[in-house]
């Protein structure tokens, strides 16, 4: 059976945009149930896909092509001809597999399933993306509820029983995109979770064909597959003509012809790609707005002669696809929801420039890893000595208060590294829980994990860090500490008759709170931090809340914010009671002031070792000099649902190596 002969989907734009508007009521007009609840949580997914779409599709509906596969049990099969019959196999409860190369076509057919399944069916459609998803660490019920909660924004109760309940009585038709997009150690969990879930129920899974090891097919052992196909060459010569300026229809026509007249050619390769004809379509037929703005490229580039290989086509194509999804909103008013719409085409090809340099060859953005794009250590040296500058200077009017307030910023460094310590400690007691999501990897760690090692092997393989890592940190931060020290002693010795190194303190009282900040501190933050753990541990919902088992990247985020938050709360408040006791015991009366400090070393403790606080003024660094946008979460969901980035676990990358590269080697102001 050839392509020609094949399976596709019905391309008319008409068609596709009323069928959109269809979804996107369907909550409230088409299908109405007897739950109101139910009813507003239809309608929320509903108009989420129907977005999804009108992104997908802003350029037309291109006809992609599929083969249907012979079972290999030999049983009869059903016709799947159309869309219209693959509609109603999926909606009677059965399962589909869709296949296909890179770029061939699956997410947008996936998208258009669920929009006429919404529509034709009394079912809820529901595209969960299996790139965020950790099978050896979520149960897959749990995962699905969690990305109805982040991704559709269903956050009140009700509806997320009521979403609950959907899945349970097989209402919801999951749609399970990327299968390949699972990090391979977590495949055969996912594809065994997937396969007990799908029997007897409507599902459907896409995924590039995987060589060895645990492939789709594990998961649906007994659906039908298709493969996806490439467009045929007329359909690509159609969908590129399609509404085209009439003054300009003669330049496409000269491509077309070329497309249509010799199959081999390298453009019409490269064109049998959606991606790459709604690239070709995207950059070379811009918008009215867009025409009137600037000058835009001729469509007869892609015949250029350094063009000669359907690569060098593709690649042309990637390095225009930054400038085809951030003007989104003025291609199409249905996609104006867009977070693309809130940021300049210039701007975000200078920030992925940035960015992809920094990625490095794996091509990751991790939240954790910006940090090293700023010069923190050098950014830190002014304001540790101001901190000290400013408890010395609170010294001229209470004299008592200076030593016991810096001994709280000690403490507070020490108590953090306590804290990492038992925390991580805590977390690893449990060896399943060592190779959860995270960071902190090296590259050499990372690989040898990915060849299958085993905690028992690589022991320090955690998110939160070894000895040696918290060792490191502590040192590094021991010289700022030294800093404020010195800027207080220069604050002092302005008014004092001689420095004081002991800031007035008696000899038994300085080392007395040496030791509670050296020693006392690290290790009640140790203790609390193990109990701290093991509670966490016992508490997913909670656990997840501090980021320690984020399985996406701007949860991650979130999440990390979250558990420095806390740190800082719980430094606080245990710093502020040890003070409390040394100064009932050793101080005099004026010294209560210091109590004030308190929070300052909770500040010490939360800079120091939550990377959410690193990350943060890293991103802030960046924004100043523009090397990155100040709504930098807006912007990398942007690029994910653009088709820039795409997730793979906890963190992003970028979803062609190519582009990377482009984006990497080209200056921004040279395209």
């Amino acid at each position: 059976m050839t392509p020609t002969e094949g399976r596709h989907i019905d391309a008319h734009a008409a068609d596709q945009a009323q069928q959109i508007n269809i979804v996107g009521e369907v909550g409230a007009v088409n299908v109405r149930s007897p739950d109101p609840t139910f009813d507003r949580l239809r309608t929320k997914i509903g108009s989420a896909i129907a977005v999804q779409s009108n992104a997908l599709t802003n350029r037309g509906l291109l006809t992609v092509p599929w083969l249907q596969e012979p079972r290999r049990d030999g049983a009869r099969q059903p016709d799947l001809a159309d869309e219209t019959a693959l509609v109603r196999f999926v909606a009677s409860g059965n399962g589909l597999l869709i296949l296909g190369r890179s770029q061939s076509g699956k997410t947008t057919l996936s998208t258009r399933l669920a929009v006429l399944l919404a529509a034709e069916s009394r079912k809820l459609p529901v595209i969960f993306p299996l790139a965020g998803w950790c099978a050896e660490r979520t149960p897959l019920m749990d995962w699905m509820i969690d990305v109805i909660r982040q991704d559709y924004g269903v956050r009140d109760g009700p509806r997320l029983e009521a979403a609950r309940d959907a899945i349970e009585g097989a209402v919801v038709i999951p749609i399970f995109d990327g299968f390949d997009e699972i990090e391979e150690s977590s495949r055969a969990a996912a594809a065994r979770e997937i396969d007990v879930f799908w029997r007897g129920r409507a599902v459907v899974l896409t995924s590039i064909p995987v060589d060895g090891g645990v492939t789709p097919r594990a998961a649906l052992r007994h659906a039908e597959v298709v493969t996806l196909a490439p467009v045929e060459p007329d359909e690509v010569g159609r969908y590129l003509l399609d509404d085209v300026q009439s003054s300009e229809r003669a330049q496409w026509e000269d491509v077309v012809r070329r497309v249509t007249s010799d199959a081999d050619s390298p453009v019409s390769v490269a064109l049998s790609s959606p991606l790459m004809s709604w690239l070709a379509k995207s950059i070379y037929d811009p918008s009215e707005a867009e025409r009137n703005r600037a000058p835009h490229p001729s469509p007869i580039e892609l015949l250029r002669a350094d063009l000669g290989t359907s690569e060098a086509i593709e690649e042309h194509l990637l390095g225009g696809l930054v400038r085809s999804v951030f003007p989104r909103t003025a291609i199409s008013r249905r996609s104006s929801g867009s977070p693309a719409s809130a940021f300049a085409v210039s701007d975000a090809e200078r920030w992925l420039h940035h960015l992809s340099r920094r990625a490095g060859s794996r091509g990751v953005i991790a939240f954790w890893e910006i940090r090293r794009y700023a010069p923190l250590n050098r950014l830190g040296l002014l304001p540790a000595t101001a901190t000290g500058a400013l408890i010395g200077a609170a010294g001229h009017v209470i004299p008592e208060v200076v030593g016991p307030a810096f001994f709280l910023l000690w403490a507070g460094l020490f108590f953090g590294f306590g804290f990492a310590r038992g925390y991580a400690t805590g977390r690893t007691m449990d060896s399943d829980d060592v190779i959860r999501p995270g960071f902190e990897l090296d590259a050499d760690q990372r690989e040898r994990l990915a060849r299958g090692a085993r905690p028992a092997v690589l022991p320090k393989i955690q998110k939160d860090g070894d000895l040696r890592h918290h060792a490191t940190r502590l040192l590094a931060a021991l010289p700022f500490v030294v800093l404020s020290y010195g800027g207080c002693l220069l604050a002092v010795s302005t008014t004092a008759t001689q420095p004081a190194w002991r800031f007035s303190l008696g000899p038994v009282d300085f080392w007395v709170g040496m030791i509670l900040a050296t020693v006392v501190a690290p290790l009640v933050g140790f203790l609390g931090a193990l109990v701290a753990a093991r509670l966490l541990r016992a508490n997913s919902r909670l656990d997840s809340g501090t980021g320690a088992r984020a399985t996406d990247p701007l949860e991650a985020i979130h999440g990390d914010r979250r558990s420095g938050i806390g740190m800082l709360v719980l430094a606080t408040g245990t710093l502020g009671a040890g003070y409390l006791m040394y100064y009932a015991v050793l101080l005099p009366g004026e010294a209560a002031w210091g109590l004030l400090a308190a929070p300052a070393g909770g500040l010490v403790a939360m800079l120091y070792w939550n990377v959410w606080v690193r990350y943060k003024t890293a991103h802030l660094w960046l924004a100043c000099w523009d090397r990155l946008p100040w709504r930098l979460v807006t912007f990398l969901r942007a690029c994910h649902q653009g088709g820039i980035l795409r997730k793979q676990g906890n963190y992003f990358e970028f979803r062609h190596q190519r582009l990377r590269k482009r984006l990497a080697a080209v200056e921004p102001q040279a395209w």
